[in-house]
């Protein structure tokens, strides 16, 4: 029986469900709407989309374990500074790691614990809040942390394989990583019921405020905390300074911090260091098993107060958008035809009428910004222009990152997002492609704006030479329009028009490859691009002349490429839309 197009309950004997407890036949249901049976209607075309997605997958699973493992190799044979730089790595990584699924788990918590239709639904049925929030807890968990996992653990293999690890180091990391990623899942969960609970009077954009200017503040002390490690690094001309600088760092920032300890356990792994490995192993899972109980206590206890506040409190955004909103959209975008202008100020309309889609873009302006003001101290510690070259080139590679990882979150899901009132434009005396062409101006614009603002910035903070801030406006210039046709083509060829959460739609399968595809594009532009720029290094290095030729030729390949990446999609998810049934 199908309710409300939601999930599929399958009609068992009610001594069958007697039999078995709630939660568990409702995490049984749940996996099998992910996962249908075989006798179920199209289980052909899902056995293939299923197998293709699966290829796809290892492809970049291997892909990625070879670029690891070559670089781990090559670390491992440079005695002076290898080992140190690798642990530092992981360090900082896994650092990483845990303040995305911090962000991601609120994030997609609020969507997923308060504003899911299928949680309403689940309210009118004799199950507990408790099992509800267990259900839709292990699901936020899922849907915030499988990309970590996906580019997680090629990495842990390749540097298990480079340093010759032993056979136990392999289940160890799969193990500690599903350990590691409850511990940031059940604080942001905690975090976001008690929010709603007790600042239920507050309006839903006052809540995000708040949680956004609490990761700001903890963000800005853990900067102030790692500050006295960067001055560490004096004015240098030579090399082997950094080099021993590399070599003082220590293994991990904090051992405090759970990051820290899965670096101690991977490390004390791979040298035999039994006893450490059990101790930071006792503590990673001691720590995970107290937020864990911690956040079943705090559902136990909140969850459903705060869920029924939540919607007696309801509130899409409580701003006028009346004449204020014609004005400014008018004003934004009046250089479009009167039937673009619609679309577009329908699509900003629904975008900031809905806090959790906005409250995501304002935690990643927050990071960016974070980002750049720690730039700010790089050119005085570093002069050497082998360094500074490096500094400036991982600039660009990770301005492409983010406008790849952004693109998937906000550009894919456009086309999913029309929902099941698709037809409704489909109907209308509008060419679907005008459709199409809205959402990709809209979004190119955002994002071309947004990337250039961003490396410019950043550029004149690390007091770039001018070639280098020309590859950076070049290569930026050219992806914001590649990877904004590749989420926007894709999300046409695989759209989910069930789901109204963007983040789940953005987790699909076509996401999954979306996200994959776009990072391999950025790989790619940042390898051609990163040629000449080698070759410049160079000949500054010997003293030798340089020559433009090398530049004009990776240009004109990464242009070559970037408009088969441009091309392809926007022609293939023009098709898929107009051979949709309506």
């Amino acid at each position: 029986m199908r309710i409300s197009g939601l999930c599929t309950f399958p009609e068992h004997p009610r001594k069958n469900i007697a039999m078995r407890s709630k939660l568990s036949h409702l995490m049984g249901t749940k996996w099998r709407t992910y996962f249908p049976t075989r006798s179920e209607h199209g289980k052909w075309e899902r056995e293939i989309k299923g197998l293709f997605y699966g290829a796809f997958l290892l492809a970049f699973m291997l892909g990625a374990f070879a670029f690891f493992y070559r670089a781990f190799s090559y670390l491992s044979y440079q005695p002076q500074i290898g080992a140190a730089l690798m642990n530092r790595i992981l360090s900082i990584g896994f650092l990483t790691f845990f303040s995305m699924l911090l962000i991601s788990n609120v994030i997609t918590a609020i969507s997923t614990l308060y504003r899911s239709p299928e949680v309403t639904y689940l309210f009118t049925t004799p199950t507990s809040a408790t099992d509800i929030f267990t259900l839709k807890s292990i699901e936020n968990l899922f849907f915030s942390s499988w990309a970590i996992l996906i580019l997680g653990s090629p990495i842990m293999i390749a540097y298990g394989a480079a340093l010759h690890a032993p056979f136990f180091f392999y289940p160890l990391v799969v193990a500690c990583l599903l350990i590691f990623i409850v511990i940031p899942a059940s604080l942001s969960i905690s975090a976001t019921v008690i929010f709603s609970r007790f600042l239920a009077s507050l309006k839903l954009r006052h809540i995000l405020f708040s949680i956004a200017a609490l990761f700001a503040i903890l963000l800005t002390l853990f900067l102030v905390y790692i500050q006295p490690q960067v001055v560490m690094l004096e004015e240098t001309e030579d090399i082997s300074e950094v080099n021993r600088f590399l070599a003082s760092l220590p293994v991990s920032s904090s051992y405090l911090s759970p990051s820290s300890w899965l670096t101690n356990i991977f490390n004390n792994a791979i040298h035999l260091h039994i006893e450490e490995v059990v101790f930071y192993s006792l503590v990673l899972i001691s720590t995970a098993l107290m937020c864990f109980l911690i956040a079943y206590m705090i559902g136990e206890r909140f969850y459903y107060a705060s869920w029924a506040e939540s919607q007696t409190a309801k509130e899409l955004l409580a701003v006028d958008f009346s004449r204020r909103r014609r004005i400014t959209h008018n004003r934004i975008w009046h250089f479009f035809p009167q039937t673009y202008q619609t679309l577009l100020e329908k699509d900003s309309m629904v975008f900031f009428r809905d806090p959790v889609q906005w409250s995501q873009l304002l935690m990643l302006v927050v990071l960016l910004i974070f980002y750049v003001v720690t730039l700010r101290n790089i050119p005085s510690k570093v002069t050497h222009v082998f360094w500074k070259t490096m500094v400036s080139f991982f600039n660009f590679g990770f301005t492409g990152y983010v406008l790849a990882t952004v693109s998937v979150r906000f550009v894919y899901p456009a086309i999913s997002l029309e929902g099941r009132n698709f037809w409704v434009i489909g109907s209308a005396p509008i060419r679907l492609s005008t459709l199409f062409w809205a959402k990709f101006w809209q979004t190119f614009i955002i994002f071309f704006s947004a990337a250039q603002a961003l490396v410019v910035i950043s550029n004149y903070m690390l007091s770039v030479d001018p070639i280098i801030y020309y590859v950076g406006f070049f290569g930026t210039s050219v992806m914001s329009v590649s990877l904004t046709s590749i989420s926007l083509g894709m999300g046409a060829i695989f759209p989910y028009f069930k789901e109204r959460n963007p983040s789940k739609i953005a987790s699909s399968a076509g996401g999954l490859v979306t996200v994959l595809i776009s990072l391999i594009y950025v790989a790619i532009v940042v390898i051609i691009m990163a040629q000449p720029i080698h070759y410049y290094f160079r000949c500054i290095f010997y003293g030798n002349p340089y020559s433009s030729r090398y530049l004009f030729i990776a240009g004109a390949i990464v242009m070559l490429i970037s408009l088969l990446a441009t091309f392809i999609p926007i022609y293939f998810g023009k098709k898929s839309l107009e051979s949709q049934d309506f």
